[in-house]
């Protein structure tokens, strides 16, 4: 029963933080969506903050799942960084609490937003660094050191796959796996 409530109290703070934002979520709104009173959230969680904490950490989660499935044994290092790219960016692209915070973090600059993405981009440039990693012990090709090669490609991909577009037509996918090979390498 106990266990109930609090998930039920996860998903419906989950619910209001992607549809409101973070700012725009209090703790009685989710008291409200989860039919509980706003005592009982803090019998689990002692903040807004910690709320949201559970919450990203089990988003940060479904991320890796969905980079990690992307990724193929038998596929060459390069590949797998581009599968891997294409899969966390489709999925901060689909992921409606992320879209929020991105929203919310252009539109009203909230400081807590704004260092909520910083630590989204942080675990995300960890994640695929752990994969250059891991890859390496397998015999991929490169010298590079881990984390700056993940934010090289990470970045890269971003800039060619959003700012890129904005001004040019975008690039043919080849193209791109061509940029993030050199990279690599």
């Amino acid at each position: 029963m106990i266990v109930d409530k609090k998930e039920r109290i996860i998903e419906a703070a989950a619910m209001s933080f992607s549809q409101f934002g973070f700012k725009a979520t209090t703790m009685a709104s989710v008291a409200k969506i989860a039919k509980v009173a706003k005592g009982t959230i803090y019998t689990f969680f002692d903040s807004k903050e910690s709320l949201f904490s559970t919450i990203l950490e089990r988003t940060m989660k479904q991320l890796r799942q969905a980079a990690d499935a992307a990724i193929q044994e038998e596929a060459a290092f390069h590949e797998n960084i581009q599968a891997m790219l294409d899969a966390i960016l489709g999925f901060r692209e689909s992921h409606q609490l992320l879209i929020k915070l991105s929203q919310e973090a252009k539109e009203l600059g909230t400081v807590e937003v704004l260092g909520i993405l910083t630590q989204v981009e942080r675990l995300i440039l960890d994640y695929i660094k752990s994969v250059i990693v891991r890859e390496r012990a397998k015999g991929a090709a490169t010298n590079r050191d881990p984390e700056l090669l993940a934010f090289l490609v990470y970045k890269t991909y971003i800039a060619l796959i959003y700012d890129w577009e904005r001004q040019h037509e975008p690039l043919p996918k080849e193209t791109i796996t061509e940029i993030i090979r050199t990279q690599i390498h």
